[in-house]
């Protein structure tokens, strides 16, 4: 379509996803990519079908697939259709939206970039993880909308709502836009403050900073923050072994195994009843609004929280003067406790 592709809109979306971290398409071999890429230029032309060799539906299935998942970009997909002939496969394409529809879309969307990029500005790449975190922590609203589009990235810049595969495609071009490598993982997980299993399954984020790759949940850290309206980093830069607590997913060839975790980096990772009682004292003392810290995995998860807590209502009642109030927000299956004074 000529005139999509002699817009602004167009060359600013080809520009954009040069950033992109394209990790499956990084780890196919020669035809492998050759076949992507054919794929990837009818989505991004808007073109209705492409014609591809003879070859398993399943490979082409799994090609365009991944296409879709290292290029959340490409939101405007509706779903494919696959046709066997005689003479190779037909791709058919069907949108969601009409090209000058979506072209409204990116304006919010590259706008929203822009200032990201701003703000990121000579950053670190660990810092531009965290300045990523807490921009969406702080401005999204997960709400399930069935007049909304929120599984999608799009839901994201344009309406401030999404749920969690919407929240993590938007992610991972947000930090793909700030040149941090990052993918969208999928499987399943427990709600956290919950032992209820997700039966829709979830979606996340696999990020690297530095090289190393951890396990980041922009969903789950969205929710915990939306209880007191403080940002959360319960699933920020988390271990395989840490994430498994109450994740499952399959392996994609990806180890995440250095330890990150934003309690440890912090020194609020406690392993000694006498420093935590210190942390806590400290707190009080300095009026601060929350104080949450993380403890180490126990055989016995609900008995060690059930000791800490006792732990903590003693602390504030030896420490605070006349009526006093607060509440706990308690994460068993991360160990992660925070108390609201």
């Amino acid at each position: 379509m000529p005139e999509w592709r002699e817009t602004r809109c167009y060359k600013y979306l080809k520009k954009e996803l040069k950033n992109s971290y394209r990790y499956y398409f990084e780890k196919g071999n020669n035809q492998y990519k050759k076949d992507y890429k054919t794929i990837f230029y009818a989505i991004l032309d808007y073109k209705k079908s492409v014609k591809l060799a003879l070859k398993d539906l399943k490979y082409y299935e799994q090609i365009y697939n991944e296409c879709i998942c290292d290029n959340p970009l490409f939101f405007y997909v509706k779903t494919v259709s696959f046709f066997i002939g005689s003479l190779g496969i037909n791709i058919i394409i069907y949108y969601a939206y009409e090209w000058n529809e979506v072209e409204k879309i990116y304006t919010c969307i590259f706008s929203e970039l822009k200032k990201i990029k701003k703000l990121c500005k000579d950053m670190s790449e660990s810092e531009k993880l965290m300045s990523i975190h807490d921009y969406i922590v702080s401005s999204v609203v997960y709400e399930d909308n069935p007049n909304l589009p929120v599984h999608l990235a799009d839901s994201f810049f344009v309406y401030k709502k999404a749920v969690c595969d919407g929240i993590s495609k938007a992610a991972k071009i947000l930090l793909d836009s700030v040149g941090v490598k990052s993918i969208v993982i999928w499987g399943d997980a427990l709600t956290p403050n919950s032992m209820e299993n997700s039966s829709l399954g979830h979606a996340w984020n696999i990020v690297w900073v530095a090289g190393i790759s951890n396990h980041v949940d922009f969903t789950f850290d969205t929710n915990l923050s939306s209880e007191k309206r403080i940002i959360r980093y319960d699933y920020y830069q988390l271990t395989d072994e840490q994430i498994r607590h109450d994740h499952t997913y399959s392996d994609i060839g990806i180890v995440s195994n250095h330890n990150h975790d934003w309690f440890r980096e912090n020194k609020i990772y406690f392993t000694k009843k006498e420093a935590l009682k210190s942390y806590i004292r400290e707190g009080i003392k300095t009026h601060k609004k929350d104080i949450g810290f993380r403890l180490p995995y126990t055989e016995n998860s609900k008995y060690t929280l059930d000791s800490i807590l006792n732990l903590v209502k003693n602390e504030i009642q030896l420490n605070s003067f006349g009526a006093f109030s607060y509440s706990v927000s308690v994460n068993e299956t991360q160990m992660i406790v925070y108390i609201y004074l």
